[in-house]
């Protein structure tokens, strides 16, 4: 029967197929799937869609949603900007096969859709034949973000323009751009998540790779990120890195990536790329100087692989003492002066003196002739990587031993040495002189005797002097030979004395007066006042006559009989001596002979002739001025007078014949 009512003939059974589908069907977005998105990762939408069997996908959409309007606006193609939610908005993915359904427009390849900052979900909705369908919104919670800016790193340690002399760590910061430069929540940076940072040797040009400077190809070291914001901060550090750091030029340089992969891509000078210096090597240092002016010395910061840091500022440590009772004493320029407080003073530059800071004169001589110890050490201008001073102040050369040099020991000595004459005795008659001798000595033994002089003169007013050689009219001083703590001239100093030594006239001549003077230095430059002495020089024998027995043709034969009237009892003469300074008659001596062969003599202390020698024996000193003579009275100046009291008695020492 119709509809309306009629009947109708049979025409036969008729048959459907149909399904009951009452479960939905499943889907997920699969791009986009991150927090965050960049450029070109957006150009196509993905998504799986499914339905249980015998169901299936009847239709897969998409729609984009911009996250901060309110209410939600999608993205509209025909106006190509977001709108108020419409069918029209639905983005109908092709099925790809095995579940698979993308959907791109040149919209989406032109990032059309997308503005820096902004949050944005899609909405996918997965519907079946029967009709039910699924709708999701993904990402889940607030949606993905779309950042397209890039992130930029800074290196903060080391500082630029300084050397470093050490660097254990590598430190800077990191910050993503806010979108809009504004406050407001909508427009968000993805903030940075990764700093790598890289480090060449422009020695070698190799990269450090975390346990040298190896690699051939820059190395990205990870380095820590901490902090939230916009701005955050990072360190670098390897158990080597500072070691591996020898002296020279590198660079540094950190390259930041945000959360959406946004990796930096330019590099600013002095910021996130530049040269440090590296100068680990300790200035040398020139053993000081020491004179009575001044105190002196250089130090200086060599190039090392073409780096140095120079010398600091005052960057010279010196230190100045003496040893007294076991304790040192130091130098502090200030009201103490010499303390026991261990002192340091400091000078400035490659030619550094102490002058306004070295003690006085008085100052010096305070402690009292001794010897002082004086050393050195530089820094030079080298700093840790942030900037700050190193607790050494720079690399610093070392306090050496006085072996090593840079421990001066010297000797300030303000008394003059003494020196003295031995030969030729002050006041001394000599017929001779080959060397003059004598010793010099420091007080107080400290400074060694730098040198003795010696000047001979006739006369110290008018000269002459002589010269080593011959008699000259300038005043002039020759030096001695000095064997501590004697000294001797000539010595081995060249000069001559006498003509058989080889001078042009002997220094000393008969009955001259000469005075002779010394004086001696010792190494501080201390010089002893000249001392004299006098000497007289007499060669010429003197005049000896025979006055009893007497003389032909006075009768020769004597008799010590009682009766006789000419007795041998004595022999006297006359003894003179002449001539300008003269030195005076000091001995007379006589020597009697017995016999025919006049080998028999008289001995003065037998009293009689029992020497018996071939050669005179000379037996008695006979000049005895004021003495008594026999027969001639008192012996005056210029006699002399021989009478053993054996002489004058019977039968006494003489014999008959």
């Amino acid at each position: 029967r119709t509809a309306g009512g009629e009947e109708s003939d049979f025409t036969g059974e008729e048959k459907r197929d149909f399904v009951i589908d009452d479960t939905n069907p499943t889907g997920g977005t699969t791009n986009p799937s991150l927090a965050v998105h960049r450029y070109g990762q957006l150009a196509t939408l993905a998504a799986t869609g499914g339905d249980t069997t015998p169901g299936s996908v009847a239709s897969v959409k998409f729609r984009i949603l911009r996250m901060k309007d309110g209410p939600v606006k999608e993205w509209d193609l025909d106006s190509s900007t977001f709108t108020a939610a419409a069918s029209a908005d639905d983005l109908v993915a092709t099925n790809q096969g095995g579940g698979v359904y993308t959907y791109t427009h040149a919209q989406l390849s032109s990032e059309a859709p997308w503005e820096d900052g902004l949050l944005y979900k899609v909405r996918l909705t997965v519907t079946d034949r029967a009709g039910n369908s699924v709708a999701l919104e993904e990402p889940g919670g607030a949606g993905f973000r779309f950042d397209v800016s890039l992130p930029t790193a800074a290196v903060t340690v080391p500082k630029v323009g300084i050397v470093v002399n050490s660097l254990p760590v590598i430190s800077g910061t990191a910050a993503d751009r806010d979108p809009d430069g504004t406050a407001s929540s909508d427009y968000e940076a993805s903030l940075v998540t990764v700093v790598d940072v890289f480090i060449q040797s422009m020695q070698s040009g190799a990269y450090f790779d975390g346990t040298g400077f190896v690699s051939g190809s820059p190395v990205p070291l990870s380095a820590t990120v901490t902090g939230a914001g916009l701005t955050k901060s990072w360190t670098y550090t390897a158990a080597n890195l500072n070691s591996s750091l020898s002296d020279g030029r590198y660079v540094v340089y950190a390259r930041a990536r945000d959360a959406g992969g946004n990796e930096q891509q330019s590099y600013s000078a002095a910021g996130s790329s530049f040269t440090f210096l590296v100068d680990k090597t300790p200035p040398s240092y020139t053993p000081a100087a020491i004179n009575a002016a001044n105190v002196t010395g250089s130090a200086s910061d060599a190039l090392v692989s073409g780096t140095s840091a120079g010398l600091l500022t005052d960057g010279v440590d010196v230190q100045l003492w003496y040893l007294s009772g076991g304790a040192s004493f130091y130098w502090n320029n200030g009201a103490t002066d010499w303390q026991t407080d261990v002192t340091t003073i400091t000078a400035d530059g490659t030619s550094w003196s102490l002058l306004a800071k070295q003690p006085s004169s008085a100052k010096w001589a305070q402690p009292g002739d001794r010897t002082f110890y004086l050393r050195a050490r530089a820094h030079d201008k080298t700093v840790l990587g942030d900037g700050n001073v190193s607790p050494s102040t720079g690399n610093l050369s070392l306090w050496t031993p006085e072996t090593a040099g840079s421990t001066l020991s010297f000797i300030v000595d303000g008394t003059p040495p003494v020196s003295s004459l031995t030969w030729p005795l002050n006041g001394l008659f000599i017929n001779g002189i080959s060397s003059i001798t004598g010793t010099a000595a420091d007080i107080g033994a400290i400074s060694p005797i730098a040198d003795v002089e010696v000047k001979i003169t006739t006369n110290n007013a008018t000269g002459p002097w002589w010269d080593g050689n011959t008699y000259v009219f300038t005043e002039t001083w020759r030096p001695a030979t000095v064997t501590a703590p004697n000294w001797e001239y000539p010595g081995a100093t060249g000069d001559k004395l006498t003509v058989a030594q080889g001078a042009a006239q002997n220094a000393f001549t008969d009955h001259k007066l000469y005075t002779i003077f010394i004086r001696a230095r010792d190494q501080a430059t201390n010089q002893e006042a000249a001392r004299s002495f006098s000497v007289t020089f007499d060669t010429s024998a003197p005049n000896l006559a025979f006055g009893f027995p007497y003389a032909a043709p006075d009768p020769q034969s004597y008799s010590n009989d009682t009766l006789s009237d000419r007795k041998f009892e004595r022999s006297s003469g006359t003894v003179t001596e002449t001539g300008p300074n003269a030195s005076g008659i000091v001995e007379a001596w006589v020597a009697v002979a017995s016999g025919s062969a006049k080998d028999m003599w008289w001995s003065s202390t037998t009293l009689s002739f029992s020497q018996n020698q071939a050669t005179v024996f000379w037996s008695s000193n006979v000049y005895l001025s004021g003495a008594a003579c026999p027969g001639e009275g008192t012996v005056d100046s210029g006699e002399w007078c021989y009478a053993p009291g054996s002489w004058a008695t019977e039968p006494g020492a003489f014999k008959e014949g």
